[in-house]
């Protein structure tokens, strides 16, 4: 073998920064707990779902999992998403829905760290923002359609970048580009209604440089970003428009505002709409590139443009809100914060007037990123990555076996669903009515539609305020709770053993113990 050619299978052997980045991701879940992606049930809904769009060959318009609500408007923006989590789960069970949910995060991360080094950050700080990044958006990291908006966002920031960058260099506006985001949109609106936030970013680009157009003193970049400024509002409305083509029309656009802008109530009781609880392990991340976010621009020598300060603004805001934002501030603002950095670091190290160890200190840094980089550029990378997933897909589709071994069991935790609770009840002939907890609903319906029908699920925007106050009412055993059963007819429950309507049926005539692992209880109406 020649030299050269010794030399191109090193390039294809040699793992790259990105392969280890992905690889990490991909199997780091794995080393911790690899049902972890299935901390929350409405992955079971979602897929249960799914099976139910490609039976019937049509989409959902009223409710078919609860009993309390059944036959009641129903809007599955979602269906794409959940058809596709259905035909994973049909081949390939939860091992491969829990796969398909690790590599789109190792891909949307690895993607991250391929972009700021690609817009010229430097790869050391490149490296550790986007790994703060990723266990930032940790926080979220669960087998749901929204991580389908994670990867699309990300892809959609860089394409507006692209069209930015591509202009403010005196040259024409990809026309492809104009194709390109129609299309991601259409497929993105049927997937999770994330989609909202490609129309809000084209509209931050285009407010952005309609600003730079009447502020700047340098009248061709004026001329520039008016022109950038029309341009993105066009794509916007555009973009608007092609939302509505999804089964459910606008009605989608209309219940997204009923539901979570117009009326705080539901946002006020989802836990996952709730601001950030700093007192958490993995919100330290956050809060690291949010204080990091703070020093850097304090520093930094360059001016923050205005779609920079429009994103800073805006995804600060919503991260702060809401912790589901968190994992879309990350990708949003560790670009800018990178490119920030990388240009202070590299006018400390040549801009004379700094101690001469902050200028060596610097410098040693910066040349040690350019061989890490240069070293970087050698090497193809994607072959660990593509041979990894590979592997691991065949493995799902073997139901997790190789040569006899189960090696992959992805499932819903016991620690966190009534697993064997579920087991019982499989063997038991209990009448329909039954109620538990949202947060085990998706996995009822996982385990048991169509036999049973639930009492309530994860679906609060379905159920609405009303339905959500009874079920407070039930829960935290308010005056009319009792009424509550009786209303919906209640003939068993399924409960956290530490809950207090378990221990208020304890004391209830009329009702009694079936089943008590101390982790779940169940509880059997009497007959009369």
């Amino acid at each position: 073998m020649t030299s050269n050619n010794k030399s191109n299978l090193t390039r294809w052997l040699f793992p790259s920064i990105k392969d280890i980045l992905f690889l990490g991701y991909l199997f780091g879940p794995s080393l911790v707990n690899e049902s972890g992606v299935l901390y929350d049930s409405d992955t079971g809904w979602h897929i249960r779902n799914g099976e139910h769009i490609l039976q019937t060959a049509s989409w959902p318009h009223t409710d078919y999992f609860s009993y309390t609500n059944y036959g009641k408007p129903w809007f599955a923006w979602e269906w794409l998403a959940d058809v596709t989590l259905a035909t994973i789960h049909k081949y390939a069970g939860l091992n491969g829905i829990a796969l398909w949910a690790n590599l789109t995060f190792a891909l949307t991360f690895t993607l991250l760290f391929w972009w700021t080094v690609r817009r010229g950050g430097d790869v050391l700080i490149c490296l550790i923002f986007s790994r703060l990044a990723g266990f930032a958006a940790a926080v979220h990291w669960l087998a749901r359609p929204h991580l389908f908006t994670m990867l699309l966002v990300l892809i959609w920031y860089f394409l507006l970048e692209h069209v930015q960058g591509r202009v403010m260099a005196r040259s024409p506006i990809p026309r492809k580009v104009s194709w390109i985001l129609p299309a991601i949109i259409l497929v993105w609106t049927n997937l999770h209604g994330g989609f909202v936030v490609g129309i809000l970013l084209l509209f931050i680009f285009a407010f952005g440089n309609y600003l730079t157009s009447i502020t700047s003193n340098n009248q061709e970049v004026r001329g520039i970003s008016k022109s950038l400024a029309w341009h993105f509002t066009k794509m916007a409305f555009l973009c608007l428009a092609v939302t509505l083509i999804n089964p459910y029309g606008y009605r989608v656009h209309k219940h997204i505002f009923d539901s979570y802008l117009h009326s705080q109530y539901l946002i006020d009781r989802i836990n996952e709409f709730a601001s950030p609880n700093f007192h958490t392990p993995v919100v330290i991340f956050f809060e690291l590139i949010l204080l990091s976010g703070i020093v850097i621009l304090g520093i930094s020598y360059k001016r923050l443009n205005f779609i920079e300060v429009g994103l800073i603004l805006f995804w600060t805001h919503m991260a702060l809100f809401s912790v589901r934002h968190v994992p879309l501030y990350t990708l949003m603002i560790v670009p800018v914060l990178v490119g920030h950095l990388t240009d202070y670091l590299k006018t400390v190290a040549t801009v004379p007037g700094y101690s001469s160890w902050v200028e060596k200190t610097v410098g040693g840094f910066n040349r040690y990123s350019g061989n890490i980089l240069r070293f970087e550029k050698q090497f193809k990378g994607y072959l660990y990555p593509t041979v990894a997933s590979a592997v691991m897909i065949v493995i799902a589709l073997n139901q997790g076996y190789v040569f006899g071994h189960k090696v992959l069991n992805a499932s819903f935790d016991s620690k966190q669903f009534p697993v064997k609770a579920a087991d019982f009840i499989e063997g038991q002939s209990f009448e329909k009515n039954f109620a538990t907890t949202d947060s085990w609903g998706g996995y009822m319906i996982y385990r048991f539609y169509p036999r049973l029908k639930v009492f309530f699920d994860g679906r609060s925007d379905m159920y609405g305020p009303e339905f959500i106050r009874e079920y407070g009412s039930l829960t935290n055993l308010e005056y009319s709770w009792k009424s509550v059963l009786d209303k919906y007819k209640v003939k068993w429950v399924l409960l956290p053993v530490n809950y207090g309507l378990a221990s208020a049926l304890k004391e209830l005539p009329g009702w009694e113990v079936v089943y008590d692992d101390h982790f779940a209880i169940i509880f059997v109406k009497k007959r009369d």
